[in-house]
């Protein structure tokens, strides 16, 4: 399973957070986080490895659910658990807002299934 993550600049923090803030629905894969190193260059798409994941790590509760610290995990672990396999220079399709369910996910590394799915990571130009 890979993960395509399409790298687009905001220039205007307020505009961005407000636009989410009255458009988006919160998802279960949705979220906000930081580059620690290099921001990956505007305009490129990343491809994100999971299949080397130890499934082990990321059981389901006893209800069934998947772990909820299943995210958290993997950023604690992210040299392990995301690996940048390729950089797509100049295929980045037009950028839309793409949010999967975590079931789905664990759904595909459970029974072996390959999928793609694709998500924006918005750059925030940080102001100096």
């Amino acid at each position: 399973m890979a993960t395509l993550c399409q790298i687009s600049l905001v220039d205007d923090e307020a505009r961005f957070f407000a636009f989410l803030l009255k458009n988006n629905v919160p998802g279960e894969a949705s979220g906000y986080g930081k580059f620690y190193g290099e921001v990956p260059e505007i305009g490129s798409t990343l491809q994100i490895n999971w299949n080397e994941i130890d499934i082990e790590k990321f059981t389901a509760t006893a209800g069934g659910e998947l772990d909820t610290d299943f995210m958290e995990r993997c950023l604690n672990d992210a040299d392990e658990y995301l690996k940048v396999i390729h950089v797509h220079r100049y295929f980045v399709p037009t950028p839309e807002l793409f949010a999967k369910s975590y079931k789905d996910m664990k759904r595909g590394l459970t029974i072996g299934h390959f999928q793609v799915t694709e998500c924006t990571v918005f750059v925030v130009k940080a102001r100096l």
